[in-house]
């Protein structure tokens, strides 16, 4: 069993540096490491034989892990460049979150996709891809099918449209601080931001990069929101609170683990607090969000190795039509707010 364990956890590492490796590959940073890993790993299973054995590592890579890396992604924000980036930054990301979440979720249930669906597809599109479902999916108990798919979609969807924006966006009538502001609010993941970007002024560049960051630092209260959210239907059937109720005596640490927190965010809230303190230097910050993204690709690759390719065709299909619909929509609404 041991064995096994580690084999898995070790098969999750290989695809991670791998996809990692292909990722760096020119015409293929657009994709990014994290969408490579998970196709990697949906790819080993559907065309080599994976021992059941390994999936306790597989499992342990696709929760802790990634988890993990969640947290080490929060070294990457500085609460004091937010601020100083000013209200209009902080409202621009806050407007295209609030959007994307709304509209890809209205969208999600009026095709018939089922909540815990519309919820992942919606805050991927809405905050930061990947990350955020893999975030907010412990919080609405979606099981892992569907947050491999979704993570699926949305990391494709982010990529689609950041072809779009190159080939499109040029040909409008928008600064470069207007063409960052616009990538910044509207695409799904840091790497498709830094993409779309690349070419643009230093300024601009950072200017994108510091929009995408602040919709990232808004991943914990939303996380949080559907935490408590969540709780309300299953709280009265709880066996601690139905404790509390009859008012018998419950130990303070089930107490605590009853609460609706996602703890891995709180982590990485105060991994941010850290590094706006100034307690970690930016290049230690910098390796351990390398470390990070190792960390969450062989999370990636772990859902991946779960997933089969009749779960997507199960719930992808009308997954990706709400969410391109959702992107095309949130992409319109950033123009017109930069203009």
């Amino acid at each position: 069993m041991r064995n096994g364990k580690l084999y898995g956890i070790g098969l999750a590492l290989i695809l991670s540096l791998i996809a990692k490796l292909i990722g760096s590959l020119p015409y293929l940073q657009i994709l990014g490491p994290l969408v490579i890993a998970i196709l990697l790993g949906i790819a080993v299973r559907h065309w080599f034989s994976v021992p059941a054995s390994a999936d306790a590592g597989i499992q342990f890579s696709a929760q802790k892990l990634l988890r993990l890396g969640i947290i080490l992604m929060g070294l990457r924000l500085n609460w004091q460049d937010l601020i100083q980036a000013g209200p209009k930054v902080i409202g621009l990301a806050a407007v295209c979150l609030l959007f994307g979440i709304a509209i890809v979720y209205a969208l999600s249930r009026a095709l018939g996709i089922d909540r815990d669906m519309a919820i992942l597809v919606s805050c991927g599109t809405g905050i930061c891809g990947a990350a955020a479902v893999v975030a907010v999916a412990p919080q609405v108990e979606a099981n892992r099918a569907k947050t491999g798919t979704a993570v699926a979609v949305v990391c494709v969807m982010g990529t689609i449209m950041t072809l779009v924006y190159a080939f499109v966006l040029p040909m409008l009538a928008l600064s470069e601080t207007q063409y960052g502001e616009l990538v910044g609010a509207t695409l799904h993941e840091v790497a498709h931001v830094v993409a779309a970007s690349d070419g643009l002024s230093t300024d601009a560049v950072n200017l994108a990069i510091m929009v995408k960051l602040a919709r990232v630092a808004m991943l914990a209260p939303v996380a949080l929101m559907l935490g408590f959210l969540t709780s309300r239907k299953r709280q009265r059937s709880s066996d601690v609170y139905a404790a509390a109720a009859s008012e018998i005596s419950v130990s303070w640490t089930a107490k605590l683990k009853a609460l609706p927190i996602p703890w891995f965010v709180v982590g990485f809230l105060l991994a941010a607090t850290v590094r706006s303190m100034g307690w970690v230097s930016a290049s230690a910050a910098s390796t351990l969000v390398d470390i990070a993204y190792i960390l969450l690709g062989m999370g990636m690759a772990g859902l991946g190795l779960n997933m089969r390719i009749a779960d997507i065709k199960l719930h992808g299909t009308k997954a990706f039509i709400a969410c391109l619909v959702g992107s095309l929509l949130l992409s319109g609404l950033g123009m017109w707010l930069v203009m």
